[in-house]
């Protein structure tokens, strides 16, 4: 488990390290792609709403642009893969960690003590764990003073 931990967590590391370099990449070309556009006289409009408008049309008229988009959202979308793998890792180790914390407090509590017997789950089982929780009640002083007053 602990091996599976380290595996994903190397994984995210490095798509996060991805993620950084396609977000880097894709604005690099996305100034250069805004400034080739304004050099051209491509941006006109009469607000800065037409302008954001009309840059939008030219960016994603340009076959390289579009690419580092892609390649930006396809980093994105394996960083939020891996996470939700480690997630699910996390999810499953509390799941057996709970199951580890209830089979620790039966045994403490004496609800599943052993049998000497054959079968550790047959008729004897419930005999053999309710005597043994009476004999350790009488040897226990500090027990019994405890519920006597």
């Amino acid at each position: 488990m602990h091996n599976h931990f380290l595996e994903l967590r190397t994984r995210l590391a490095e798509c996060r390290t991805n993620l950084r370099a396609a977000k880097d990449h894709h604005e690099e070309v996305k100034t250069f792609a805004e400034q080739l556009e304004v050099t051209r006289g491509n941006i006109t409009g009469k607000n800065a709403e037409e302008r954001a408008r009309q840059l939008y049309i030219c960016l994603m008229d340009n076959g390289t642009y579009r690419q580092t988009l892609t390649d930006m959202r396809r980093a994105e979308s394996e960083v939020e893969r891996v996470e939700a793998l480690l997630e699910a890792a996390r999810d499953e180790r509390r799941a057996s960690e709970w199951q580890i914390r209830a089979q620790l407090a039966a045994a403490i509590l004496g609800s599943d003590i052993p049998s000497d017997g054959g079968d550790p789950y047959g008729e004897d089982a419930f005999d053999n764990t309710l005597d043994a929780a009476i004999d350790r009640r009488a040897l226990d002083p500090f027990d019994h003073a405890m519920h006597a007053g």
